[in-house]
């Protein structure tokens, strides 16, 4: 059976095929593989290695789910010199040895990906099809934190679904309310405690599909984990005398649900640096919209004629603190780009010398 067969008949619904190793295809399909990865492998692959799905990694060895079970894995050095790093979520081909070795890393369909504080990129989980974001029930919207959620969603182009976590303590309608100004999105009232809630967050997370926690440490994620699951896998904390959650989660982890679906528990983010100025347009459309009817292409949107920014702020059109986090999210994904970059550095040490000039040209003409 060749691997474009293979590929059809995962399109068509993934009847139970095997090719001569004896892989199922139905195998590799509950665990979320589907034709952009199996088509990534070839014959030889498939007939003298395996596929598996990183469900934990830590400092260069990996646990794998695959048709053949959970195993343990270490990286070959190909692909520690290849690849950025091996994350949950990947997909990789391994060979049989003691121990089991990773050998190759499947392109992905999606990356959750930050800003690193320390510069670069850190990819948070590879091939998810759904962002799930915690937020507190019982605690006001942090938006400009939802904003920059939503651009990082955006950036990885997988739906962001807001899970509102602590429901009996809170008013979930009251944060719908508040997150209906930023966006239209799905937004799931949960509570573990009370459990409720978990069939509507069960049909976002669909059978052979991949849901990623994201949020703050303390909203609930490892809770709402546990939760899902029927069991205790991930430590939780409790409430604090301030009322917030606990930090517990410490790495990465993904785990399979009962209806075929796939969860990946994160340890809480404090900083979403944003990385792309592109993922910021569908988040801050309505000031995207001005910008293209301003009269210059290089208008700053402060003084200059003809600016359509400055007009919608007038006419009441644009919410001033959506354009001040707009700006904000520009300047930074700016600073991080000329940080990493010497030609944009000397490019914006030139611009400054030019206004520097600019300005000691009207003094001399105002004396």
């Amino acid at each position: 059976m060749t691997v474009r067969v293979v590929c059809r008949a995962v399109s068509a619904g993934g009847s139970f095929l095997s090719i001569r190793s004896g892989l199922p295809v139905q195998a590799l399909l509950s665990l979320g593989c589907g034709p952009t990865f199996v088509c990534q492998l070839s014959v030889e692959e498939l007939e003298e290695s395996r596929v598996g799905r990183v469900v934990f990694e830590s400092h260069g060895h990996v646990t794998l789910a695959s048709p053949e079970g959970e195993l343990r894995a270490i990286l070959a050095p190909q692909v520690r010199d290849r690849y950025d790093r091996i994350v949950v979520g990947d997909w990789v081909v391994w060979t049989r040895g003691d121990p089991v070795v990773v050998q190759r890393r499947l392109e992905r369909q999606s990356m959750i990906r930050r800003r690193d504080p320390g510069g670069g990129t850190q990819v948070i989980a590879a091939n998810v099809d759904v962002a799930l974001l915690c937020l507190p029930a019982d605690e006001p919207v942090n938006v400009r934190r939802l904003e920059r959620w939503l651009a990082v969603a955006n950036d990885a182009d997988v739906e962001l679904v807001v899970v509102l976590t602590r429901s009996d303590l809170g008013d979930p309608e009251v944060a719908r309310a508040e997150i209906a100004n930023i966006a239209d999105l799905r937004t799931v009232p949960v509570s573990a405690i009370a459990d409720r809630g978990r069939e509507a967050l069960m049909e976002v997370i669909e059978p052979r599909k991949t849901a990623v926690l994201l949020g703050q440490s303390g909203v609930g994620k490892s809770t709402l984990t546990n939760w899902l699951l029927d069991r205790s896998v991930q430590s939780t904390g409790g409430i604090r005398d301030d009322g917030r959650g606990r930090h517990t989660t410490t790495a990465r982890q993904l785990f399979g649900l009962a209806n075929g679906g796939w969860l990946l528990d994160n340890p809480g983010v404090r900083s979403v640096g944003l990385l792309d100025e592109s993922a910021l347009s569908s988040v801050f459309a309505e000031v995207d919209a001005l910008v293209e009817r301003c009269r210059f292409r290089d208008c700053h949107h402060d003084a200059e004629p003809g600016c359509a920014v400055q007009q919608g702020l007038i006419e009441g059109a644009l919410d001033p603190d959506r354009l001040a986090a707009w700006r904000k999210l520009q300047r930074e994904i700016a600073y991080e780009a000329r940080r990493e970059d010497p030609a944009l550095q000397r490019a914006e040490r030139d611009r400054w010398k030019q206004r520097h000039l600019e300005q000691r040209r009207r003094y001399k003409a105002k004396e």
